[in-house]
């Protein structure tokens, strides 16, 4: 019962700005696009399926 003692929106507050931090940090650090990665991935897949 962590979180539910806790009065206010104060935890929501928190969690809102965490998951802006990550979503920044996410997009800071990423290595490529997602529509570059998603056909990297899919390109790998698919040759281990045809060896």
């Amino acid at each position: 019962m962590c979180c539910s003692s806790r009065k206010g929106s104060g935890g929501f507050k928190a969690l809102m700005f965490g998951m802006l931090v990550g979503l920044v940090l996410g997009l800071v650090f990423a290595p490529r696009p997602g529509s570059e990665t998603i056909s990297q991935v899919s390109g790998k897949v698919t040759g281990k399926m045809n060896a």
